[in-house]
């Protein structure tokens, strides 16, 4: 590193182009507006963007989807060589980060989003952690050295603390271009497939089953012959059934989780017990939900087909998720062609589906992302007679799910089913608004 007075923090992404009659340093005037901002604080900011400004993510950095910034640590130390580290309190072996380097440096960051520390101490990172992370605005990296950080700055400002794996590296930069490349390929556009980020490994809770190409035969191993059948319902069961096998030999901890949630109860008086239960757990916001509840509970206890067998009115009661992407007071609504009104994303719960089943599927068809689940279990509960003429009309009993969402971007959604997608803030819904959600709102305090 160098000790010359300030090396220049390294920023990439889509040039802002502003007429000038003097010369600039194109990369310090480099700005992005709206883009995805990721914050580097390293002592080897030439290290960035490394192999993240090569293929997709290097295209969307040129494209300004992203922008990096990577702060030199060594321009916030102390004294004419600048240290960044001292002896650890207690004596021991190594150097530890100064809090006061440290809250230098995170000062003339000033990113949006959280602060992560890239630690072999910290929580694994997981796809959803990737998910999560690419429904914000961005975030601030710091990269470890040495024996780590003064604990002082990571209580002071909340800092999360995030390993890549069960092994020790020379520094953080590895693991802040591998937690990079996760979050940043999921952002909207940088695939060239949405579906690619969906049936991938880990998207489901599972590895992804074996890949093939031509040619057919190779060093005399052949294409498994189900593939080249055009039979696409047998490839889909080949592909789950490859999945299945690859995760229970390879990660019998992510084979564990999966079959939990597989083996919910998915038919008969189980799953009827099931529904039940996520119904009667719903605490009333207000009388009429509390009146809905009580008959949606007698409604269960009947006996009488709870899912829609017959479209658009049989049985005359139907049980319904909605599923409804929210970021702070905004909610993301459709504008539905049938029902013409402003509707949360969501669907009529098929037989022998879980409701909650059925939200994450009504995601994924509808809005085409992963359900993100505040919380897997409904908070709001509505009993609505549907409009329309009279053969058609039916009683919708609905469960509405809380995702997390991200207000900056709306998804890529069904055009056969909405005209128009957009986010509203509760406290100004537009007249043509579900009619219960004014009352949704009322119930979360927004």
């Amino acid at each position: 590193m160098s000790d010359e007075p300030g090396e220049k923090s390294r920023s990439h992404g889509r040039l802002g182009v502003r007429l000038s009659v003097k010369p600039r340093d194109l990369m310090a005037d480099a700005t992005i507006k709206g883009a995805f901002a990721v914050k580097v604080i390293t002592l080897f900011p030439d290290a960035f963007p490394g192999t993240l400004g090569l293929s997709l993510t290097g295209k969307a950095l040129d494209l300004g989807l992203w922008s990096l910034d990577a702060l030199p640590l060594r321009n916030f130390g102390e004294g004419k060589h600048r240290n960044v580290d001292d002896t650890p309190a207690g004596g021991g072996a190594g150097m530890v980060i100064r809090p006061d380097v440290m809250e230098r440096a995170l000062a003339a960051a000033a990113g949006p989003g959280p602060v992560i520390f890239l630690t072999p101490r910290g929580k694994p990172f997981t796809q959803a952690m990737a998910r999560r992370l690419s429904q914000g605005e961005g975030m601030t990296l710091i990269c470890g050295r040495f024996e780590g950080l003064d604990q002082r700055v990571i209580d002071h400002y909340g800092i999360e603390e995030v390993s890549m794996g069960d092994f020790v590296l020379t520094g953080g930069e590895i693991p802040a271009q591998a937690l990079i490349d996760a979050t940043v390929r999921l952002l909207p556009r940088v695939l060239g497939n949405a579906d690619s980020a969906i049936e991938e490994s880990f998207s489901d809770g599972l590895l992804e089953h074996p890949q093939y190409t031509r040619p057919a035969v190779w060093q005399g191993r052949e294409v498994p012959a189900v593939l080249s059948s055009g039979n696409h319902v047998a490839i889909a069961k080949w592909r789950a059934e490859q999945s299945h096998a690859v995760t229970a030999e390879r990660r019998p901890d992510l084979w564990e989780a999966w079959q939990a949630r597989a083996t919910r109860p998915q038919k008969g008086p189980a799953l009827r017990r099931a529904v039940r239960g996520l119904v009667a757990a719903i605490v009333p916001g207000d009388a009429v939900e509390a009146a809905d509840q009580a008959r949606a509970l007698a409604w269960i206890d009947s006996g009488v087909e709870l899912a829609r067998v017959r479209k658009p009115a049989t049985p005359g009661v139907q049980l319904v998720s909605y599923c409804l992407p929210m970021d702070g007071s905004r909610v993301l609504l459709g504008a539905h062609r049938g029902a013409g009104l402003w509707l949360p994303p969501g669907g009529h719960v098929e037989p022998a589906e879980h409701p909650t089943d059925t939200a994450r599927r009504e995601c994924r068809e509808e809005l085409r992302l992963l359900a993100d689940f505040a919380t897997e279990a409904p908070v709001f509960l509505t009993w609505t007679l549907t409009q329309g003429a009279p053969e058609t009309r039916h009683v919708d009993v609905s469960l509405w799910y809380v995702l997390r969402g991200n207000a900056r971007q709306v998804p890529d959604y069904d055009a056969t089913e909405f005209s128009d997608m957009r986010w509203f803030d509760l406290a100004e819904l537009p007249p043509e608004a579900e009619p219960n959600l004014g009352r949704f709102a009322a119930k979360l305090g927004r």
